[in-house]
C-alpha cells in the first residue's frame, strides 16, 4: 500500500466514524423520541455525551468485522451503500414509530431481510449478519445492565426482542460500506472511474 493509498483510506475510516456517529445519534433520538428508551440523570439534552462516540465507533467495528466475511473479488457501489444506510434508517423509524408491536416487528424485519441473504455465499452473509445480531443485542443488554439507559418497555429481557432485527439492517449498511470503500484495489476502482467521467 503506498503512502497516498494509506492517506485516502485512513482519512476514510475517520469520515466512517464522524459519519457514523451523526447518524446514529440522530437515529437514537427517535427511539427517545418515541418513548422507546430513556436515560438515567439529569441532562441537559436527551442523550449523553458518549453516545455520538459509541455510534462512531460500532460503525467502524462493524465495517472491520465484515472483513473476515468478504468474498474474494466481490464488489460494492457508493449507490448500494446508501441505498443500505437508507433501509437501515428506515427499519430504524419503524422500531421507533410501531415499539409497540415488538413480535409483529421481528417477523416483519428478519423476513424483509432474507432477499439480503439469498444467492450464492449466502452462508458468510448469513454468518456475518448474525454475528452482529446476536453481537448487538448482547453488547445493549450490557450497556443497560451498567445503567448507561434502559429501554422502557423492554419485555423479558432487558432488550426489546426486535432488537436483534434492527441490527441485521446495520450489517447490511455496513457490509455495503466495506465493499464499496474499503475492499483491496477500491482505489484502483476509484481511479478508474474518475478516468473515464473525465476529472
Amino acid at each position: 500500500m503506498t503512502y497516498d493509498v494509506a492517506v485516502r483510506t485512513s482519512l476514510r475510516w475517520v469520515l466512517l466514524f464522524v459519519i457514523g456517529a451523526a447518524v446514529g445519534t440522530a437515529l437514537d433520538h427517535l427511539h427517545v423520541s418515541f418513548g422507546v428508551l430513556d436515560y438515567p440523570g439529569s441532562w441537559p439534552f436527551a442523550q449523553r455525551p458518549w453516545v455520538p462516540p459509541l455510534f462512531g465507533g460500532a460503525t467502524v467495528s462493524f465495517v472491520l468485522g465484515h472483513q473476515a466475511f468478504r468474498v474474494p473479488g466481490s464488489r460494492g457501489s457508493g449507490t448500494r451503500a446508501i441505498l443500505a444506510i437508507l433501509l437501515f434508517a428506515a427499519a430504524y423509524f419503524c422500531s421507533a414509530a410501531f415499539h409497540e408491536h415488538p413480535k409483529t416487528l421481528l417477523a416483519l424485519m428478519t423476513l424483509g431481510f432474507t432477499p439480503f441473504v439469498y444467492g450464492q455465499h449466502y452462508l458468510r452473509r448469513a454468518a456475518y449478519a448474525l454475528s452482529i445480531g446476536l453481537g448487538g443485542m448482547l453488547f445493549e443488554m450490557t450497556l443497560v445492565t451498567l445503567g448507561g439507559f434502559r429501554y422502557i418497555e423492554p419485555g423479558l429481557l432487558p432488550v426489546p426482542i426486535w432488537l436483534p432485527g434492527l441490527y441485521l439492517y446495520g450489517a447490511l449498511a455496513a457490509r455495503e460500506l466495506d465493499l464499496a470503500f474499503f475492499m483491496p484495489g477500491v482505489d484502483s476502482a476509484l481511479g478508474h472511474v474518475t478516468e473515464r467521467s473525465g476529472t
